[in-house]
């Protein structure tokens, strides 16, 4: 069985989507410490070719230690009728559009107390448009504890769902080192790759293509965008 895991970003890139959808189990982490500068609160989409952040603000004042799933959406801040407004006025003539934006919309106006509610919703709903069906769990369903090391606690979230194989960004690397299986298991690494092979785009896009939101493929592609997905992901040998 194979497993990955990952922080719940804000409408996420077409990588993210593909590496669930090319594990048997996908553990969203949670309960580890928010970094502002992480893509937690914010993603680029599509404004006049060009990327464009989205940022979700959120309640950091006297809060610098609080988890993932502690933090706050700043509403005092944040005009969700204008991100909604945005997104429309980019994407609204997209052959797709209107068949995935009022999902998307339903979302945001459910206003979510909590960013990380509203992440794993859109989340949740581009699985469930795009048909990935990968078993999903929340990290902090899982006793773990803060005195954990990264590759300590990756080793337990792991060791819960009885998998034998781990697939990860290289990022990883920079805390697992060069380790093909976690300490005293039988748990091997695996690291993957997402390139961009979209035949829809133009060459001079390719390179940006990348830092957009899924949204900006769905839009365009619908469904298709699956497809471009399996394409694209590749596991490094």
């Amino acid at each position: 069985m194979i497993a990955a895991i990952s922080q719940p970003p804000f409408i996420p890139y077409g990588g993210y989507f593909s590496l669930i959808n090319n594990v048997d189990h996908f553990i969203i982490l949670d309960d580890v410490q928010f970094d502002k500068r992480s893509w937690q609160q914010r993603n680029f989409i599509r404004i006049s070719g060009n990327p464009q952040l989205l940022t979700i603000p959120v309640i950091t004042k006297g809060k610098l230690n609080q988890k993932i799933n502690e933090v706050q959406i700043d509403y005092k801040n944040l005009d969700v009728i204008k991100i909604l407004r945005t997104i429309e006025l980019n994407y609204k003539k997209e052959d797709f559009f209107e068949e995935f934006f009022i999902q998307l919309k339903s979302i945001f106006l459910k206003k979510h107390k909590f960013l990380c509610e509203l992440n794993i919703d859109i989340i949740e709903a581009i699985c469930f448009y795009l048909d990935i069906k990968t078993k999903k769990y929340l990290s902090s369903n899982f006793k773990n504890s803060d005195d954990y090391t990264k590759t300590e606690l990756l080793k337990h979230l792991l060791s819960q769902i009885k998998c034998n194989q781990y697939y990860t960004t290289l990022g990883a690397k920079d805390y697992l080192g060069n380790i093909n299986f976690f300490p005293n298991t039988k748990i091997q690494i695996k690291y993957f790759n997402f390139e961009d092979k979209d035949k829809f785009l133009q060459d001079e896009e390719k390179k940006r293509y990348a830092f957009f939101s899924v949204i900006d493929s769905i839009f365009k592609h619908g469904e298709k965008t699956k497809n471009f997905l399996d394409k694209n992901f590749k596991i490094l040998d």
